[in-house]
């Protein structure tokens, strides 16, 4: 497991934000008016007793009920990935699959449009 995620945004004054993974307390995800945020809990000193700070990972829209999910599912990738590492970098999660033309032959495959991937929009640390 690496020891720290980092999380691309949109924002100007946050670029590239690197959460310690080994103080993270937990992480909940919701998903309320057409906005999916992630609220990451962290811990101080390693005990779980004492709440030092929360980062708030916001997502671009589209809104869906399964944005929730794939939140989750790209922390959780993150976290795991990168094993022996320093950095493991989350993939925001899928909108679109791409869309390639159907296979004739042996060879190059066209792809007619690419994958289109949702943004974070924002990663805030509040202590």
């Amino acid at each position: 497991m690496a020891r720290f995620i980092k999380v691309k945004t949109l924002a100007a004054t946050a670029p590239e934000v690197l959460i310690p993974i080994d103080q993270i307390g937990g992480m909940v995800a919701v998903n309320a008016g057409g906005v999916t945020t992630l609220t990451i809990s962290m811990i101080t000193g390693k005990t779980a007793a004492v709440t030092s700070g929360i980062y708030v990972v916001t997502l671009a829209a589209p809104a869906a009920t399964t944005r929730v999910g794939d939140m989750y599912a790209a922390f959780n990738a993150a976290l795991t990935a990168n094993p022996g590492g320093v950095v493991s970098t989350v993939m925001p999660p899928l909108t679109t699959a791409q869309n390639p033309l159907p296979q004739t032959g042996s060879g190059r495959q066209v792809i007619i449009s690419p994958a289109l991937y949702n943004q974070f929009t924002n990663c805030v640390f509040t202590a």
